[in-house]
């Protein structure tokens, strides 16, 4: 995908009515470079299509910007206002770098996410995408949980421990590295299973092709939360099955030219 000429960029931040000085200076210093180049700069999702979509903010600002742009069907640009920025690509002192990079072909990458979905009595209750993970977890007040666990019909042993992470590419570098889980490319077409503290000591980090289905069946009395992407929320519960699939949506991914995923 390329796009020579930009008509109009969105911009994302996490709660406009929140002022940082760090936001406010970055969102003026965009500001100005987009009037110099003549280039209609929004922060509303009108009815024209923006080109691109650029995030302000930190990684989570990042993910829920995120959402937005696979929605349009457009690629994004993360520029750093928090800690860590590991998604985005832009820190703050590159701000008028962004110039070089929107008035060139785009350089894109196209990075898979997950279709989740879960079933209660094989009908469908919840329905979401998984741009970094899906996370199901006891709660805090609760024992471990009891998983079921199959890919491609075939049966692995089940799972006992405080839950379960399945990660994309892009999120093999988020929670799933803490749990000692591996790195994977983000360009890469499969996702990992990693338990949280488990109960058997032979339960490693696996990493399955993602032209397949995991699923994940809650037994006994367990009961806990599905996290996606550290935002959205679902209770689940005994009997409750988790499915896991590749999307057929895709995340756009501007990359800086002089910069590399090792870097």
């Amino acid at each position: 995908m390329e796009i020579k000429k930009l008509q109009e960029i969105l911009i994302y931040k996490r709660n406009p009515l929140i002022k940082t000085e760090k936001t406010e200076q970055l969102l003026k210093n965009l500001t100005t470079l987009t009037k110099k180049l003549k280039i209609k700069l929004t922060t509303i999702n009108n009815k024209e299509k923006p080109d691109i979509l650029i995030s302000i903010g930190g990684d989570g600002t990042f993910l829920e910007a995120s959402r937005i742009a696979i929605s349009l069907n457009i690629p994004i640009l993360g520029i750093n206002a928090g800690n860590l920025g590991f998604l985005t690509e832009i820190k703050p002192e590159e701000i008028f770098e962004i110039e070089k990079i929107i008035t060139e072909p785009l350089k894109i990458q196209h990075r898979m996410i997950l279709q989740i979905l879960i079933l209660k009595n094989n009908k469908k209750i919840f329905s979401d995408i998984a741009i970094n993970e899906i996370m199901i977890m006891r709660e805090i007040d609760k024992p471990m949980m009891d998983f079921e666990v199959e890919y491609n019909f075939q049966k692995l042993p089940n799972y006992k421990a405080d839950g379960l992470v399945i990660s994309t590419p892009t999120g093999s570098t988020a929670y799933n590295l803490s749990l000692n889980g591996p790195i994977l490319f983000p360009t890469e077409h499969s996702f990992i299973l990693n338990a949280m503290a488990p109960h058997a000591l032979t339960h490693r980090p696996i990493v399955f092709p993602s032209n397949k289905k995991l699923e994940l069946t809650i037994k006994k009395s367990s009961s806990g939360i599905a996290n996606i992407d550290g935002h959205i929320s679902k209770q689940v519960g005994f009997g409750n099955k988790i499915i896991v699939k590749e999307s057929v949506k895709r995340l756009k991914f501007i990359q800086i030219k002089k910069r590399t995923f090792f870097d």
